[in-house]
C-alpha cells in the first residue's frame, strides 16, 4: 500500500517529503480570491482617477502649444506683409473679401494653420461666430458673384490694418488705427484666438453699461439671438472673451513684437489695442467667479 502510495506520487511531480511539504506544494497552485480581486481592480480604478484629470490637462497644455505655433507663424506672415508695403498691413477685408484669402501667398490655407486645436469644430451656420470650441464661418460673394466661404478659430486684431472703405460708426475712430508697423507697442496684438474672423477691441466696446459676458455661451446664444450670428461691433471684445485656454480662463494671444501668450480674459481690458485704448485693470468676468449676476466696471 505504501508503495502504490510514493507511486501516485511520484507521477504528480511530488516528492513525498512529508505531509506539510505537500500541503504548501498544493497551496502554491491557488489563485487570487474574489476579495483580493476586487480590492486590485478598487486600485486600478483609484488610480485611473488620480491619473485621468492630469493626461486632460497635458492633453490641453498640448493643444495650447500647437495654438501658439500657429499664431507664431501668422505673426511672420503679417510681419512679411508690412515688410513689403512699408510697413502697411494689407489686410483689410469689407463685405466681399477675406483678409485671410490674400494671405494664400504665404501660408497655406488648405492646413491646419487657421485653427485652434481646441476648436477645429466649425459652426454649423452659414456665416456665424464660433465659441470657445468652435471655429467661426464667413461666407461671401465677391465682386464677380463667386460665392466663398472661409473657417477659422483666430481673429485678427484690425485696429493694426489701413483704415477701411467701411462706414465707421464714430469717424473719430480712424485716428485709433495703428496703420504702420512702425507705430506699434509691442503690447499690441496682432492676432488671437476669437469667436470671429476680426474685431475692433475698444475701451468701452463691450456690452451696455459696461457689462462683461454673462456666461460661457453669450456669444453663441447672442448670435442665434439677432439671427445673422454677427454682432455689432459694439462689442468686438466679446469676441476675444472666450474660455479656451487654461482651464477655460484664457486665449492666446500674438503680439507685435513676435511673442505668443497666455492671456487672462480678465487682462484683455489691459492691453493696447489701438493707439487711444484706454487701459482698465479692474474688470470682472462674472462666470469666472462664479457669479451669476453680471458685474460693472
Amino acid at each position: 500500500m505504501k508503495l502504490l502510495s510514493c507511486i501516485s506520487i511520484e507521477n504528480a511531480g511530488i516528492k513525498d517529503t512529508g505531509g506539510v511539504s505537500m500541503m504548501v506544494a498544493v497551496r502554491s497552485k491557488r489563485g487570487f480570491t474574489l476579495i483580493e480581486l476586487l480590492v486590485m481592480i478598487s486600485i486600478i480604478v483609484i488610480l485611473i482617477a488620480i491619473m485621468f484629470p492630469a493626461l486632460t490637462g497635458v492633453r490641453s497644455q498640448a493643444r495650447s502649444v500647437v495654438c501658439k505655433t500657429h499664431q507664431r507663424s501668422w505673426n511672420s506672415v503679417a510681419s512679411l506683409i508690412a515688410s513689403e508695403n512699408n510697413g502697411r498691413f494689407k489686410l483689410s477685408y469689407s463685405d466681399s473679401s477675406s483678409w485671410v484669402e490674400p494671405l494664400a501667398d504665404y501660408a497655406d490655407l488648405s492646413s491646419d494653420l487657421i485653427f485652434c486645436p481646441e476648436a477645429t469644430r466649425v459652426t454649423a451656420s452659414a456665416s456665424g461666430l464660433g465659441s470657445a470650441d468652435e471655429a467661426w464661418r464667413y461666407s461671401y460673394t465677391d465682386k464677380d458673384s463667386n460665392y466663398h466661404t472661409v473657417t477659422g478659430s483666430y481673429g485678427l486684431n484690425y485696429w493694426l490694418t489701413d483704415v477701411p472703405t467701411r462706414r465707421l460708426a464714430n469717424p473719430n475712430d480712424r485716428r485709433k488705427f495703428w496703420r504702420r508697423s512702425s507705430s506699434l507697442r509691442s503690447d499690441t496684438p496682432i492676432l488671437a484666438d476669437c469667436a470671429w474672423l476680426a474685431s475692433m477691441p475698444d475701451s468701452n466696446r463691450m456690452l451696455p453699461s459696461g457689462q462683461v459676458p454673462t456666461t460661457k455661451d453669450w456669444i453663441k446664444t447672442f448670435g442665434r439671438t439677432v439671427g445673422t450670428g454677427r454682432m455689432s461691433y459694439a462689442y468686438d471684445m466679446s469676441n476675444y472673451c472666450i474660455p479656451r485656454h487654461a482651464n477655460g480662463t484664457s486665449i492666446n494671444i500674438a503680439f507685435a513684437d513676435g511673442a505668443v501668450a497666455t492671456v487672462k480674459l480678465q487682462d484683455l481690458w489691459n492691453i493696447k489695442w489701438h493707439r487711444e485704448f484706454n487701459l482698465s485693470s479692474d474688470v470682472r468676468i462674472p462666470w469666472l467667479d462664479g457669479e451669476s449676476t453680471p458685474r460693472l466696471r
